[in-house]
């Protein structure tokens, strides 16, 4: 068998993950045990078979509210949710690409009508206080 490439994905017919392999079911790799796939390989590729966006290791690259934030990399504004600013400060607080607001929502209703009975299907009901883990969460929704 031909010696592997960082991150390659290959077929295996096999019900184990041989030595050294990982099985491809989603799950999220700490980039601090991945160093050169994240930080060397993926870059790599993006620069050969893309060339036209850079490659950034992490998402958000400065954090939310960094001044770099709105100029470099992909920004997560969180100021409405957790900040509790007014809804204007979208119209500042953009950057150049938020790939995260932040924001809260409740669920599809047909996901809240699985896991509750009719009668408790408002706001303040037992079941539905007892899915918001949010701290002050339904405050920050009615902000």
């Amino acid at each position: 068998m031909a010696q592997p490439y960082v991150g390659e994905i290959r077929m295996f017919a096999g019900n184990f993950a041989p030595a050294g392999w990982l099985f491809c079911e989603g799950q999220l790799l700490p980039i601090s045990e991945y160093e050169t796939l994240f930080k060397d390989s993926l870059e790599a590729w993006t620069n050969e078979f893309d060339g036209t966006r850079p490659y950034v290791s992490t998402s958000p690259m400065h954090g939310w509210g960094r001044e770099k934030s709105y100029v470099e990399g992909d920004s997560h504004f969180w100021g409405l949710w957790w900040g509790l600013m007014d809804w204007e400060v979208f119209k500042e607080k953009t950057g150049r690409f938020v790939s995260e607001y932040g924001m809260q929502s409740m669920s599809n209703y047909n996901t809240v009508k699985s896991y509750t009975p009719e009668n408790e299907r408002k706001l303040n009901s037992i079941t539905t206080l007892s899915h918001q883990k949010a701290n002050e969460g339904f405050k920050k929704l009615n902000h």
